[in-house]
């Protein structure tokens, strides 16, 4: 996705959340989901999009996890 953009956003804004999963210590999950917007906003950045219009957070909001462990090893 990120390289098919370039920059052809627009003066569109994108906002880039992190998201994880309900298993961990709340803290431990929102420093993931920090780090993760901010890989995935630099994906964008390293494809020509311009950093600027690209707010990235973390949420407190967790996905709910996968209740078995072999269906959380899924990608």
């Amino acid at each position: 996705m990120a390289s098919g953009l370039g920059g052809r956003l627009g003066g569109a804004c994108l906002l880039i959340e992190g998201h994880t999963d309900d298993v961990g210590a709340e803290e431990h999950n929102l420093d993931l989901a920090r780090r993760r917007a901010e890989a995935s906003a630099r994906r964008f950045v390293d494809n020509g999009v311009d950093r600027s219009p690209a707010p990235r957070s973390g949420t407190r909001s967790p996905t709910p996890a996968p209740t078995t462990a072999p269906m959380r090893a899924k990608p």
